[in-house]
């Protein structure tokens, strides 16, 4: 780090904890990612999947954050399961572009070193005010089902959670935003410990003071 934390401004203090659960928890993803590894051929490497890696990048690709309150509220709010989402259908250029720019990466060639020492106050002043502003309750919506404050569900359902289940349920063929041919479907932990009723599509939901056109 650029940062000394004996030496540090008072206001950098503060964050100082949050930063290093994060770093410590990114190293044990990174760690679940490289171990396994150890005992393929190289030449089958490219068809390893690793899980908790998927989570982790779901989970920031949403809330941007990892902390147990903010994952526990996502977790209330949202009926299907992180575990059940698929990374692919995640838009990724979309989630740069969600991001502050000078925290993306692309700034600095995604190279650390590049990084001017000028630089990193600015930096670090972002990655707080990223961490420590309000879930974005919207970005979410347009990504994944919502329930909110009405106990309506909202937001868009992904195409594969959807195709999967009505594989197990015999349903008709998914179509665009999660409608469907045949009947509705839900996730198959609805009142699991995700809590939240059952995923049923957009558009026979009444989103009350929510426009759902935002979505399209």
């Amino acid at each position: 780090m650029h940062f000394n934390p004996h030496h540090m401004q008072k206001k950098y203090k503060k964050f100082w904890p949050t930063l290093l659960k994060y770093i410590a928890f990114l190293d044990n993803v990174v760690e679940s990612v490289l171990h396994p590894c150890l005992k393929i051929k190289n030449e089958d490497i490219g068809d390893q999947v690793c899980p908790s890696l998927e989570e982790y990048c779901i989970t920031e690709f949403l809330i941007s954050r990892h902390d147990p309150e903010s994952v526990n509220f996502f977790q209330s709010r949202c009926p299907i399961n992180i575990e059940r989402m698929v990374l692919t259908d995640f838009d990724w250029n979309q989630y740069i572009e969600h991001l502050p720019w000078e925290i993306t990466g692309t700034a600095y060639n995604y190279n650390i070193d590049s990084v001017p020492n000028t630089n990193w106050g600015r930096l670090w002043d972002l990655v707080e005010q990223w961490h420590n502003r309000n879930i974005d309750i919207r970005w979410i919506m347009s990504w994944v089902l919502w329930e909110d404050d009405m106990g309506n569900i909202i937001g868009r359902q992904q195409p594969q959670t959807i195709g999967n289940q009505q594989e197990q349920d015999g349903g008709g063929a998914a179509g665009p935003r999660g409608e469907t041919s045949g009947p509705e479907v839900g996730p198959s932990n609805a009142g699991s410990s995700m809590g939240g009723p059952q995923a049923i599509p957009l558009s026979s939901v009444p989103a009350i003071g929510f426009d759902p056109t935002i979505l399209s």
